[in-house]
């Protein structure tokens, strides 16, 4: 049985600032379904609970958990206890948090937005200016690209595939 939670607790609104209650040093983990842009936001040093859904939210998870910033839970066969364990381990396992607040100064140090906007499009476009994109200041980089880059390349492949119809 699930244990009774006091509802004065929660406070159920139509818009939240989610960068600024993400950033909040009273919450110690965030449990999320993992789409790319939520995650980066959610990496505010902070350990990841996902539960994928759909789309590339899969291999966002995957990625984020081989990078040691998350563990992942199956959306159609989890259970409370599951959920709790490993929440409880997100929470007492240093590893976890490190590895958020090493992914964290990474994605901080690549330039931002618009140089992530330029890396992101000339690799999928595999423009040949790409590899200059991917010479930042900062050494701390390939640790953001080494966790972009499964995604980027599995979205490539994806639109090749789409691009090509079947004949009749």
């Amino acid at each position: 049985a699930l244990e009774v939670v006091d509802a004065s607790r929660f406070h159920l609104v139509d818009w939240a600032p989610q960068k600024d209650i993400l950033a909040s040093p009273a919450v110690k983990a965030i449990v999320y379904h993992g789409g790319f842009n939520g995650i980066c936001e959610a990496l505010q040093a902070k350990p990841l609970l996902l539960v994928p859904i759909e789309g590339d939210q899969f291999v966002n998870a995957d990625n984020a958990v081989m990078k040691g910033v998350a563990l992942q839970v199956n959306r159609d066969r989890f259970s409370a206890h599951e959920v709790a364990e490993k929440m409880q381990r997100l929470l007492s396992e240093p590893r976890f948090a490190e590895a958020a607040k090493l992914m964290q100064e990474s994605i901080m140090s690549t330039g931002g937005a618009p140089k992530s906007v330029q890396v992101i499009k000339a690799s999928i476009l595999g423009q040949s200016y790409a590899k200059s994109c991917l010479n930042p200041a900062s050494p701390r980089w390939s640790a953001f690209w080494a966790y972009v880059s499964p995604r980027i390349s599995c979205e490539r492949r994806a639109r090749k595939k789409t691009l090509v119809s079947p004949s009749n």
